[in-house]
């Protein structure tokens, strides 16, 4: 094939590959980046949640164990 012979359209395909390569890792990096994100988020939303939960569980039973229940 002509195509193939001349060795510009060689360069200009491996310099649109590599510039289609940078495109797909970058918005691959950017998206992984955002659900890490989101999910250390969830993660600390649970954990501030559950928190208060366990704080109250604590607190209850060591009046149940000082003898001064509500």
């Amino acid at each position: 094939m002509v195509l193939y012979q001349t060795p510009g359209i060689v360069a200009y395909l491996f310099l649109a590959m590599a510039i289609a390569l940078l495109i797909f890792f970058s918005y691959v990096s950017v998206t992984m980046i955002i659900s890490l994100q989101r999910q250390r988020e969830m993660r600390r939303r649970k954990k501030s949640r559950n928190t208060k939960n366990v704080s109250r569980y604590m607190e209850e039973r060591f009046r149940q164990d000082m003898g001064r229940d509500r």
